[in-house]
């Protein structure tokens, strides 16, 4: 069943322009995880994207900064979720993996639980 999925941002600057954006998918299907991984802990998420071909990723978390690692397996290992991360269009994605996102490894060497959502959009290879 297809789905339409809508994301929207915008980047501005105090005294400056801005720049708005509002994207539509129309996407085969969608999955939301919201996951905790606990303090000093590594957790990794299986998105359940094998065999589809990935047009959307959102990873939000409850903290950021550099004791807080994702790995997408794009072969850079483990890089700092420093900020929200939204990633989209089946050719950016390529830049995360080039065979696509099918699983996600967070590594929290923080000394608090983090709270992570992601959201991912798919369809059919």
């Amino acid at each position: 069943m297809a789905e339409t999925v809508t994301y929207a941002g915008s980047a501005s600057v105090a005294g400056g322009p801005t720049v708005p954006f509002t994207v539509t998918l129309n996407v085969d299907g969608y999955k939301k995880f919201n996951i905790t991984v606990g303090m000093g802990t590594k957790q990794t998420l299986n998105l359940g994207t094998a065999g589809a071909t990935v047009s959307l990723l959102l990873i939000k978390a409850s903290t950021y900064g550099s004791d807080l690692t994702f790995d997408a397996g794009g072969g850079e290992g483990a890089l700092p979720l420093d900020a929200p991360l939204l990633v989209g269009g089946t050719g950016a994605l390529k830049l995360v993996k080039a065979g696509g996102v099918e699983s996600i490894e967070f590594d929290n060497k923080s000394t608090d639980d983090v709270t992570i959502d992601v959201f991912v959009a798919r369809t059919p290879v």
